[in-house]
Parts: C-alpha cells; sequence; structure tokens
C-alpha cells in the first residue's frame, strides 16, 4: 500500500510539475510573440523611412544647366529604379507610387510635406490625410478671424 501512495503522491507531483511548464511555456511563447510584433514594428518603420527617403531623391531633383538634360535624365531614371523597385513590385503597386507622389506634388507645398511625413498606404488614405489638413488650415484662420 505504500508503494501506491508513493507512486500515487509521485504522479501528483509530477502533474504539477508538467502544469508548471506549461504555464513557463505558454509565458515564454506571448513574450516571444510580443518581441516579434515589437522587431516587426520596428522593420516595418525602418522600410517606410526608407521608401520615403528614396521617394525624396526622386522628387527633389532639379534641371542643373552645368550639368544638362543627359544627367538629369540619367539620374531620374536611377532615382525612380531606387524609388519604386519594379523588380519586386506589381505594375499596379508601382502606378500606385506614382500617383501619390504626383498627387503630393500638386498640393500646397506644406500639406504636401505634411502627408508624405505621414507616410500614407494607398490615394485614399492621402486625401483623407490632405483632406485633414485642409479644413483644420481653413478652421484655424476662421477661428482667428473671430
Amino acid at each position: 500500500m505504500d508503494v501506491v501512495r508513493l507512486f500515487t503522491n509521485l504522479l501528483a507531483v509530477h502533474r504539477q510539475q508538467l502544469q508548471a511548464l506549461a504555464v513557463q511555456g505558454e509565458i515564454q511563447t506571448e513574450a516571444l510573440a510580443q518581441l516579434l510584433e515589437k522587431e516587426e514594428a520596428s522593420l516595418q518603420s525602418q522600410v517606410r523611412a526608407e521608401e520615403s527617403r528614396r521617394q525624396e531623391d526622386f522628387s527633389y531633383l532639379r534641371y542643373d544647366p552645368e550639368r544638362g538634360p543627359r544627367e538629369l535624365g540619367q539620374g531620374l531614371e536611377s532615382a525612380a529604379q531606387h524609388w519604386l523597385r519594379p523588380e519586386r513590385r506589381t505594375a499596379a503597386e508601382v502606378v500606385r507610387c506614382v500617383a501619390l507622389q504626383r498627387f503630393v506634388s500638386l498640393l500646397p507645398t506644406h500639406v504636401g510635406d505634411c502627408v508624405l511625413k505621414q507616410c500614407p498606404q494607398d490615394m485614399e488614405e492621402a486625401i483623407y490625410m490632405a483632406e485633414d489638413l485642409c479644413l483644420s488650415e481653413m478652421l484655424l484662420g476662421v477661428w482667428k478671424a473671430v
């Protein structure tokens, strides 16, 4: 009988240890998932910043009479390749990038700059941001006039 009780007690202790290990594993899994989420968010932020920098490189190229049209054309082509990365994007994604860039370039400069800093993911988001900024400015102007 003592042996049966001993094995029963050992089995109960073993069960408790397994449950504790399972809880510890769940905690570690949750911590790892949170860490991966943070890393992914950081990486996405870095990717957006790099894409924004490449877009700016493309957008801010200007004609320099001393260098001539050939250098401007070559510089634009190179900057477009770096920004748009056609080897990695679909045609629809390239169109989205070009349309967004053109949209922002047609806005008042300060509005376009603010929209670009927020890194819109699509045209609808860019339009919303621009409308929000323009409305805020209009309301601020009305408020100052009162």
